[in-house]
């Protein structure tokens, strides 16, 4: 998971006309919660339709827990 947050990260830095590149934190907001929402719902999609919606929530909470 942390290549592909600074997948997103090396996405969000700008080039300014005058001083370094800044960094666009709104859009690495934007950027990482497109990703989580996609990830969640690829666990929905990859579920049986008849598994209970609680049943998801658990499979969603234990993606954070695996490294």
């Amino acid at each position: 998971m942390n290549h592909q947050i600074r997948e997103l990260e090396a996405q969000c830095w700008e080039e300014r006309k005058y001083g370094p590149p800044w960094f666009n934190s709104e859009k690495f907001a934007k950027l990482v919660a497109e990703h989580e929402r996609e990830q969640c719902a690829r666990v929905c999609d990859a579920a049986d339709k008849s598994t209970h919606p609680a049943d998801l929530a658990d499979a969603i909470r234990a993606r954070g827990q695996n490294p």
